[in-house]
């Protein structure tokens, strides 16, 4: 389970970077490439397994966190970083997210 979560933060990681990089339209290659390498993923049938009940309380608690974030980055990005304004925020924010989600599930996973 944790391949996934390394590929969430990779992608994500590098989604951030394009995004202060590039501006434009070379910001969604990261979310182009985390949706080519999820399909390859599903196929592999690496995110079909099953979860024990601590992992669904787990991914809850994260996803919950992690989507209150989203909210708070989306709304910041947008309001105050300028060069965002033009719907760049939206994808920013959602690498964002990735990169939030996997960290705090790798560091619950490590602890156990």
């Amino acid at each position: 389970m944790k391949t996934i979560e390394y590929l969430y933060l990779i992608w994500g990681a590098l989604g951030v970077i394009f995004s202060f990089l590039f501006q434009g339209s070379y910001a969604v290659f990261p979310a182009i490439g985390l949706g080519i390498t999820s399909v390859f993923f599903v196929r592999k049938n690496v995110i079909h397994k099953d979860f024990s009940p601590k992992e669904i309380k787990t991914k809850r608690i994260i996803s919950a966190f992690s989507l209150l974030m989203w909210g708070i980055s989306c709304l910041i990005t947008y309001l105050f970083i300028d060069i965002f304004k033009d719907g760049l925020w939206f994808i920013f924010s959602s690498y964002i997210f990735l990169v939030i989600y996997s960290v705090m599930y790798l560091l619950i996973v490590n602890k156990d």
